[in-house]
């Protein structure tokens, strides 16, 4: 799991509530940051293969929050990943920018919690279906 937030105390927060949990995370500073991350090869991942999140502060400095889930979108290996916007707005603007829900700030661990595992189920279908076309298109190259 990544969690992108320019505030460390809402990092450290998250990362002290669900790594108990078995989730690993990796945090970001920013968006560049977390883009830098996810094009290096890092897949926010749960320890128990649950799925893939990315929480989103949708307030930060730099690079615009919204132009993160535009650019996941962009790249195969992340387009699949369900991203959770954290913020202290309540329009529904965050998921026409490629969010698949949000939590409000002040952040309150126990709704993070149940919005992750809400989207995580369909989070694990599309990356075994990804999976899965890939070694399909892995095996008609090799026997082809």
């Amino acid at each position: 799991m990544l969690v992108v937030d320019n505030e460390e105390i809402d990092r450290e927060l998250l990362v002290q509530v669900l790594q108990p949990l078995g989730f690993e995370l990796r945090t970001a500073a920013s968006g560049h940051d977390a883009l830098d991350l996810l094009a290096s090869g890092y897949q926010p991942d749960a320890l128990d293969e649950s799925g893939y999140t990315v929480l989103l502060d949708a307030m930060m400095p730099g690079m615009d929050s919204f132009e993160v889930p535009r650019q996941l979108k962009l790249m195969p290996q992340t387009a699949h990943i369900p991203i959770i916007f954290m913020t202290g707005l309540t329009e529904t603007e965050h998921l026409e920018a490629g969010g698949v829900d949000y939590v409000n700030k002040p952040l309150k661990p126990k709704e993070v919690l149940a919005r992750m595992q809400v989207h995580l189920p369909g989070a694990r279908a599309r990356r075994q279906a990804r999976s899965a076309l890939d070694a399909f298109g892995y095996a008609s190259i090799t026997s082809g």
